[in-house]
């Protein structure tokens, strides 16, 4: 994109930077389902250290529960509560919430990808924490 702003800022026009496109490709973003109290979403992106974000937005989280009261699941592991930083966690799969709003699944100064050997596409589940009686 850089070049072609260039050209832009310098004055070329639209139609000589190339031929235009009728028929553009769109790709389907995925989605989350929530349904009896269970968000479900899945990984969209492993980021260079590893670590896992989701679809799933702090909004609908927020809808569902408090942060200390939802359980996370992925890949057979259970996490409980989502925290507000790497550093808050141990060296074990957390939860939090990154940047960008998204859930994110991570191991501090550890790959979380490469622990539990999860990447794109890899079903993630919210639910509110159930007390056991």
């Amino acid at each position: 994109f850089a070049p072609v702003a260039a050209h832009i800022i310098n004055g070329i026009a639209l139609s000589d930077l190339g031929e235009p496109i009728d028929d553009p490709v769109t790709i389907e973003k995925a989605k989350t389902v929530t349904e009896d109290g269970v968000i479900k979403g899945e990984v969209v992106y492993v980021d260079r250290f590893g670590n896992l974000i989701t679809n799933i937005s702090r909004k609908e989280l927020a809808e569902l529960g408090t942060d200390a009261e939802l359980t996370i699941s992925i890949k057979g592991h259970v996490i409980d509560g989502i925290l507000p930083s790497y550093g808050h966690g141990a060296k074990a799969l957390i939860a939090l919430i990154n940047s960008g709003a998204r859930l994110e699944i991570a191991i501090n100064e550890e790959s979380a990808s490469e622990a539990i050997y999860s990447g794109e596409g890899t079903p993630v589940e919210v639910r509110i924490r159930r007390e056991v009686e």
